[in-house]
């Protein structure tokens, strides 16, 4: 018996998150210090913020030498373990800003850019604009951010990297960080490279981004170099979502969500020999049943499509 695997979990979580985000599993961790937090001590110290002005503030225009807008960045790199990955969610966080009472007091909204590549030919699109912001602090502190989680849905060969930024649209405010801005500013925790403990670092380099606004590269830089800071750091993110396992030879199986449904599909064979079986908890090999979905056939492609609710379900296709 010849058997195709992939894991549909991560589109469901895309439709079935709430407020603390269920992203499916973590597949890349640059999440936040649970020390040196502020520490005045800059040897010591564990986080930075890092922001532009708000796109609109008429300091751009004001100062013509700095060149077009620019919103800060980085950039991941998805892990190795498997073939491909279905990523769902990316959280990053803001530090609350001096006079805002809230995250919804400080913006109108935050969207996240997206593109692949980590190098300086990269050009991002906005791929969410409505996150789930949550209130939190870094781990053992009572120190506020605001956690921001964007649900995506693409899929991704392991070990390919992105780059990212955020286009804030701040509301105004009355020189709230004393930078004499107009709006407030988003500034993204990043944490310090070669701090000692607490923070977990994938994908870390010691490099940040600056993206023009419409998503086109600007720079990179390390914090040393701008801020007379004692480490680089790079912009705090986890990535989630799921790794998709396909036998080789056999067709695979893709996962897509379309509008508020998940469409499962499959390259029809001319034979059209291969069933299409699902089950809920693969802890349960006895558990795999044939899909009762019905399939629609379209240019040489099976599908069915779902409207899940919460939970998991493995598909595979069974000869």
């Amino acid at each position: 018996m010849k058997t195709s695997l992939t894991r549909l979990m991560a589109a469901l979580a895309v439709l079935a998150s709430v407020a603390q985000t269920a992203f499916a599993d973590l597949l890349m961790d640059r999440g936040l210090p649970s020390t040196g937090v502020y520490n005045s001590d800059w040897s010591q110290r564990s986080n930075i913020g890092n922001g532009d002005y708000d796109p609109k503030d008429p300091l751009w225009s004001a100062n013509p030498s700095w060149g077009p807008p620019e919103v800060p960045g980085d950039d991941f790199t998805l892990p190795t373990a498997a073939s491909s990955y279905v990523v769902t969610g990316i959280r990053i966080w803001l530090e609350p800003q001096n006079g805002a009472a809230s995250y919804s007091n400080a913006f109108n909204s935050v969207s996240l850019m997206l593109g692949p590549g980590t190098g300086t030919s990269v050009n991002l699109s906005v791929v969410s604009s409505t996150p789930t912001e949550t209130d939190v602090t870094f781990p053992g502190t009572s120190y506020p951010l605001w956690q921001l989680d964007f649900a995506v849905n693409f899929t991704a060969p392991g070990g390919t990297g992105y780059s990212f930024a955020i286009q804030p649209d701040g509301k105004p405010c009355n020189n709230a960080s004393g930078n004499g801005e107009s709006y407030y500013i988003a500034f993204l925790d990043c944490t310090m490279v070669g701090y000692s403990s607490g923070y977990p670092n994938d994908s870390s380099d010691g490099y940040v981004k600056d993206f023009y606004t419409g998503g086109t590269f600007c720079d990179t830089y390390t914090f040393p170099a701008v801020w007379g800071v004692v480490r680089a750091g790079d912009v705090s993110v986890q990535v989630f979502g799921v790794a998709t396992v396909q036998t080789a030879g056999l067709p695979n199986l893709s996962i897509a969500q379309s509008g508020n449904s998940v469409i499962v599909s499959w390259p029809d064979p001319a034979t059209n020999s291969y069933t299409l079986q699902q089950n809920k908890n693969l802890a349960i090999p006895g558990g795999w049943k044939t899909s009762g979905y019905s399939i629609t056939t379209a240019n040489g492609t099976n599908s069915i499509t779902i409207t899940p609710s919460a939970g998991n379900l493995f598909f595979r296709l069974e000869q």
